[in-house]
This record gives structure tokens, C-alpha cells and sequence, in this order.
């Protein structure tokens, strides 16, 4: 009975050991899973970094490059040309009032 015990108290332990050892072998496998799930992140993050940082640098250099200011003279250009034009607009609508005005028999401020 004593060597049925002991044998029984063996397997016992070795069963216990294995899945101590089975355990540490899983958890081990779950770290390194979790770990190369973060360089992937970590990677996709440091790509999207580089990306954003060259449309970044591409955008300064458009802005001072001469093509931008080019741009901005003849943006600049149009905005007086269409104010100018308004101005000569606003001033012949004043006087087609004012001729209106005359010819109804209002006096006009010089």
C-alpha cells in the first residue's frame, strides 16, 4: 500500500510540475503575442509620423517656395483688379442716379 502511495504522490507532483511548466509556456507564448502586437502598433504609429511630417515639410516648402508667392501677387492682383472694379461700378451706379435725379428735377450736390 505504502509503494501504491508513493507511486501515487509522484504522479501527483509530475502532473502538478507539467502544469506548472504548461502554464509558464502559455504565458510566455501571451507576453510575446501582446509584444509584437506593440511593435505593430508602434510601427503603423512611426510611419503615420513620418508620412504627416512629409506632407508637413511639403506644405513649408510650397509656402516658401516662389510658385506660392507668384500666387499670392497675382491672388493679390485680383482682389485690387475687383475692387477697382467695384469702385467704378459703385461710382457709375452714383451717377446714373444722380443723371435720374436731374432729369426729375432734384438738384444735385456737387
Amino acid at each position: 500500500m505504502q509503494k501504491y502511495l508513493g507511486y501515487a504522490i509522484g504522479e501527483t507532483l509530475l502532473v502538478f510540475v507539467g502544469i506548472l511548466f504548461t502554464l509558464g509556456i502559455n504565458t510566455r507564448e501571451q507576453e510575446k503575442a501582446a509584444d509584437q502586437e506593440l511593435q505593430s502598433i508602434l510601427r503603423t504609429i512611426k510611419v503615420k509620423f513620418i508620412e504627416v511630417l512629409k506632407e508637413v515639410k511639403t506644405t513649408i516648402d510650397y509656402f516658401e517656395s516662389d510658385k506660392y508667392l507668384n500666387r499670392l501677387s497675382f491672388h493679390e492682383m485680383l482682389l485690387q483688379y475687383n475692387y477697382l472694379n467695384s469702385i467704378e461700378k459703385y461710382r457709375q451706379d452714383a451717377t446714373s442716379i444722380l443723371e435720374l435725379l436731374e432729369s426729375e428735377g432734384y438738384e444735385t450736390i456737387p
